[in-house]
């Protein structure tokens, strides 16, 4: 038919299509409509209608279809010898079949629709998540997947962490100078006011941390993340603006911190089977000192903790499983660098694990 091959009828469809989808809703959806519709001319259920029943179906629902249009559907669409349409088939093909016929004759993708590339294609989809393909809905036209890529105009903002990082084995809760608590859960940093029940949040860690330290004047907090190339963080607790960063080398992680009495130097014992120590002056991001701690199957030291009262400030101590272990400044060239080591005896009741 002249019509159908102008491509006119093709038109006339896609303006049915977009009239069912306008008139869709949650208890009925384009087929039930249309059938409807059609059972409405129908008046002996039949199943079958006229030319003339079927521009009427049509007119109910906002459609204008003239008599060369209603029989070019019949003939595209198969009519019985009375010249009655089978609606259901109709349907169907309106509906479903456009999108199955056109992946099967021509158009397949291979591969889901990429962000930032045309999606404006009609046909049969092939990934590996589907085992059969997919079709694109009927009127596809691409915006919906080109609006989908794009990040959301809303944000989500954090308001209130709940929970505790109990499975951590450092020291990891703390008071801070006004009073406030400070801990971690997952990857972020937590300020906690009692008085006011409200939380700050210090969010500048790509993984979970697994180590806190506060500072004598308990005014800087540090923490430290798991990861292939870990990092440390300085931040101001009454802020919680990062201060500083430190970086580290594949060491899987750290698992503990502490600043030294007057918080120029910051220890950090790495996650790796030496459970390296590295002594920093974190202001300057600069790395003085990097020492074997102890080999074992990591996490095996919880703690490091500068002296606070003798005559040599840079002094601390390791501790954990059945060790504890005293590192003292040496002259350069002397064992562990520049940082003597002293084992801890344990006495006759054998060695233990410590905690704090």
């Amino acid at each position: 038919h002249n019509l159908a091959i102008g491509g006119k009828l093709q038109d006339l469809e896609d303006k049915m299509r977009a009239r069912l989808k306008q008139l869709r809703s949650l208890h009925a959806g384009e087929k039930g409509i249309l059938t409807s519709a059609f059972q409405g001319v129908d008046k002996d259920r039949s199943g079958s209608i006229t030319p003339k029943q079927f521009i009427a179906a049509w007119a109910r629902l906002q459609i204008p279809v003239s008599t060369d249009e209603a029989m070019a559907s019949f003939n595209k669409y198969g009519q019985t010898r009375d010249g009655l349409l089978p609606y259901g088939v109709f349907v169907e093909a309106l509906l479903v079949g456009r999108n199955r016929l056109v992946g099967m004759a021509s158009d397949i993708r291979k591969g889901a629709f990429v962000a930032g590339k045309s999606a404006n294609f009609q046909g049969k989809i092939i990934y590996p998540q589907c085992r059969k393909g997919v079709f694109t809905p009927s009127g596809w036209d691409g915006s919906a997947a080109l609006r989908s890529a794009q990040a959301p105009d809303a944000a989500l903002e954090l308001t209130f962490v709940h929970g505790y990082a109990r499975d951590c084995l450092a020291n990891n809760l703390f008071y801070t100078s006004t009073g406030e608590v400070v801990y971690y859960t997952a990857g972020v940093g937590i300020v906690y006011d009692k008085a006011a029940h409200t939380q700050r949040f210090f969010q500048g860690h790509t993984d979970d941390i697994k180590c806190l330290a506060i500072s004598a004047a308990r005014n800087l907090v540090a923490t430290g993340q798991v990861g292939k190339t870990p990092h440390v963080s300085v931040w101001d607790p009454a802020t919680c603006r990062q201060v500083a960063r430190l970086d580290f080398p594949p060491v899987r992680g750290i698992c503990a911190l502490g600043f030294c009495r007057n918080a120029k130097l910051l220890a950090a014992v790495g996650m790796d089977n030496n459970h390296t120590i590295f002594v920093w002056d974190w202001a300057k991001g600069k790395l003085l000192t990097e020492l074997k701690g102890h080999t074992d199957v990591p996490p095996k030291v919880y703690g490091v903790v500068f002296d606070p009262y003798g005559s040599d400030s840079t002094t601390f101590l390791t501790y954990g499983v059945n060790h504890i272990k005293w590192w003292s400044k040496q002259s350069q060239g002397g064992a562990g660098g520049d940082y003597a080591e002293v084992s801890g005896a344990f006495n006759a009741a054998g060695k233990h694990t410590v905690m704090s």
